[in-house]
């Protein structure tokens, strides 16, 4: 399972392949969260996939926030909780079409 581990983006891209979705959200507290979206986008052109960093977490929550802005996240937030429901529920589209 070694080829999996953070930072190693090959769990998103599998991730991406068996769900066949146009979009990933990766919500991540560490440095190697960051990473793995980066290597992702970077090296293996999954550029669908969106990072959001959580720093409430973090001892050093001012930090991680600064962490966060320079590697490029796409949202920051203090708390998972914070994330928008809609965002975690599947769409009225995608529920017709399971029916």
């Amino acid at each position: 399972y070694d080829r999996f581990r953070k930072p190693s983006p090959d769990a998103l891209v599998r991730v991406s392949e068996k769900l066949s979705s146009r979009m990933l959200l990766y919500v991540g507290d560490s440095a190697e969260d960051l990473m793995m979206v980066q290597n992702a986008r970077q090296g293996r052109g999954l550029s669908n996939c969106l990072f959001t960093g959580v720093y409430g977490t973090s001892v050093y929550p001012t930090d991680q926030v600064s962490f966060f802005k320079k590697g490029g996240s796409d949202a920051i937030v203090e708390s998972v909780n914070q994330i928008p429901s809609w965002l975690l529920m599947p769409s009225r589209k995608e529920e017709t079409q399971e029916n």
